[in-house]
């Protein structure tokens, strides 16, 4: 968002905030791990589970995603929807506040 004087950058990203995990069967692992999957934006995929050995992996994995606003001036990453409400609502109550200004002053 940008106009001649002022440029506001928000970076967006993609986060996982829930999931299901399938049914893993291993036979003769030497090691395995089943993580929570943190969303990497750089490659574009989560690591789910790593071993060494046979292993089957059945059903399927299911996800829910949310988009966030992540800027350095925010506490922490803030989710896209949650963000705009909070922005329009800021927005009406300074147009009606504006606007009672304008009234007072007989504009």
């Amino acid at each position: 968002m940008a106009n001649e004087k002022h440029t506001v950058g928000l970076s967006v990203n993609l986060q996982i905030s829930g999931g299901r995990l399938p049914s893993i069967v291993a036979q003769n692992v030497q090691g395995i791990s089943v993580r929570y999957p943190v969303w990497d934006s750089v490659k574009n995929e989560a690591e789910l589970v790593r071993w060494r050995g046979n292993a089957k992996v059945s059903n399927d994995y299911q996800f829910a995603f949310e988009v966030l606003f992540k800027d350095a001036n925010l506490s922490k990453p803030m989710n896209v929807l949650a963000g705009l409400d909070a922005f329009h609502a800021k927005a009406k109550t300074f147009i009606k506040d504006i606007h009672a200004r304008c009234v007072e002053l007989g504009l």
